[in-house]
């Protein structure tokens, strides 16, 4: 299998950032151009090839990152899956719900904890746990559309570059449980920045 070295899995992220952060401010600000971009990557991408989305993520795509066969490269795989999740997770919003930083535990967790900071809810972590354990790369796809679904709900953004990035090295079998252990630390270890909020709270 072919993989994306460190500088192709850097220009995969600054990609998928890049155009996640101009089209959602595009249609937040009402832009036809934006809306146009976010309402193609919204055609359901699961059942066969979609040419509006497929269009929309290879215009300007970087030649480094792009196939050449019949199937789609990683690094085009992963920025589709990332932008099409990126288009529901905005939809109809009023502020841009990609956050560089937001790893997806920290993203989960915030959900999680949003009702309850001492006890995360069964019900969101039971869906997480889901996700880390699914058993392919198409189960891991199909979970966390889900789980965006929920983060959607609750206003909590995440990073997708990053996203892109974890997506394509979970495709690598020596990379894959490096990222689901990042995803477990970043839910499961507190913040360096809460933990000095609650030593200030307490002095």
């Amino acid at each position: 299998m072919i993989t994306l070295n460190r500088q192709e899995l850097d220009l995969l992220a600054q990609t998928v950032a890049r155009n996640a952060t101009v089209w959602g401010n595009s249609a937040i600000a009402d832009r036809s151009t934006g809306r146009a971009a976010l309402a193609a990557l919204r055609h359901p991408s699961q059942e066969g090839f979609n040419a509006a989305s497929w269009s929309q993520v290879l215009e300007n795509f970087p030649v480094d990152l792009a196939g050449c066969g019949d199937e789609p490269s990683i690094g085009e795989w992963a920025a589709h899956l990332a932008l099409t999740v990126f288009a529901f997770h905005q939809q109809s919003k009023t502020h841009l719900m990609h956050k560089s930083g937001q790893g997806l535990g920290r993203a989960v967790r915030q959900l999680a904890l949003r009702d309850n900071k001492d006890e995360p809810d069964s019900g969101v972590l039971r869906r997480y746990k889901i996700v880390l354990q699914a058993p392919t790369i198409e189960a891991t796809a199909y979970h966390l559309r889900g789980l965006v679904q929920l983060l959607r709900q609750a206003d909590i953004p995440l990073d997708y570059g990053r996203l892109a990035m974890d997506l394509a090295n979970l495709r690598n079998p020596r990379r894959s449980d490096g990222v689901r252990l990042r995803w477990s630390r970043e839910f499961y270890l507190t913040p360096r920045e809460e933990n000095q909020k609650i030593s200030e709270a307490g002095s």
